[in-house]
């Protein structure tokens, strides 16, 4: 791996991380580190993603947020257009099949490291339980098990998977780039 992805992941992974450990949604942190990293801010996204934070809708049932940022960030950049449909070859080597591989490659990230792509799973292995996040005492109990243990080393919660998210992003987005002889990020 080249010292400058290296640099753009770890740069990006530190943003999210940031953000997150800041008291930012996992599905906002993660969508800012890598748009900032890649210069395409856009506050209509960074709204739009604020509805997938905490399973979608803090209801912690659906994919993680983190997750849901790094799928949406990959399908920004590869994702099929609406003129492509229907199209034998649309550009950049069929996007539509492309897509689904590189998600692939996320999703096989996230069940290596944490057992699931969905929010409540995750809590599970994280914390040992799941805590519904719209409920304000189960919000109350878990913001307190992560203030307290935030700063301890070994207690892995929201903020690292944030940065876990972002850092497997880049790395895919970039290799993908490569391959596609596009690598001058």
């Amino acid at each position: 791996m080249s010292d400058k992805r290296r640099s753009k992941w770890e740069e990006a992974a530190k943003r999210a991380y940031s953000y997150s450990y800041q008291g930012g949604h996992c599905s906002q942190s993660t969508i800012r580190g890598l748009m900032e990293m890649y210069g395409d801010v856009d506050n209509e996204i960074f709204r739009a993603l604020s509805a997938f934070a905490g399973g979608c809708g803090c209801e912690i049932d659906a994919g993680c947020g983190a997750y849901s940022a790094g799928v949406y960030f990959l399908g920004i950049h590869y994702g099929l257009n609406l003129e492509d449909i229907g199209l034998d070859n649309p550009p950049l080597r069929n996007r539509g099949d492309e897509i689904m591989g590189l998600v692939k490659q996320l999703h096989d990230r996230f069940i290596q490291t944490y057992g699931s792509v969905i929010c409540e799973s995750i809590q599970r292995r994280l914390f040992g339980r799941p805590f519904y996040i719209n409920d304000p005492e189960q919000q109350c109990k878990v913001n307190d098990l992560i203030q307290r243990n935030k700063d301890q080393e070994g207690f892995i919660w929201c903020a690292h998977v944030c940065r876990d998210a972002t850092q497997w992003t880049v790395e895919i987005f970039e290799s993908f780039q490569e391959s596609l002889g596009l690598h001058g990020a």
